[in-house]
């Protein structure tokens, strides 16, 4: 029976290493998407760190400019308008956890290099921004959809 603790307590600490270096590769490889209409960056958007870590992946940017040259991509009106409402939402909790992390470095409690990781972070995650916006303007200007306005 002791010699099952220390063994048992060796294996729980190589597995809990193991399942939390598994579960931070997991949270790196995050990616935005278009799930019905909204772009869907993390499982809830009071994340806000994992919203800025999809944001900030180069992956999602990637995503977002190969869209519009997808032949059959297009949004109706409806989902125009939910596309935009969730962009803007992820966008709002992108700069919310930089304005955070921006008053923590401040306050002395990041240190500059960590700082500067969020700054860059922050200038890709604006890129993606600017590339999910690009694709709601290419969806409403070359929409298949006729415009309300239409005569």
């Amino acid at each position: 029976m002791r010699k099952t603790k220390p063994v048992a307590a060796v294996f729980s600490v190589a597995f809990g290493l193991w399942f939390g270096a598994l579960s931070a590769y997991a949270q790196d490889d995050r990616t935005c998407s278009i799930s019905d209409g909204r772009v869907v960056c993390a499982d809830s958007t009071a994340d806000r760190k994992a919203v800025f870590d999809a944001l900030a992946n180069p992956k999602s940017a990637q995503y977002f400019n190969n869209l519009l040259a997808q032949p059959g991509f297009s949004l109706d009106i409806k989902r125009r308008e939910t596309y935009r409402r969730s962009l803007e939402r992820n966008r709002r909790a992108m700069h919310r956890y930089a304005r955070a992390q921006h008053r923590n470095y401040r306050r002395r409690k990041i240190d500059s290099a960590t700082y500067e990781e969020v700054v860059a972070g922050y200038k890709s995650a604006v890129k993606t921004y600017r590339a999910a916006m690009n694709v709601y303007r290419g969806t409403v200007w070359h929409s298949k959809f006729p415009s309300r306005y239409a005569e």
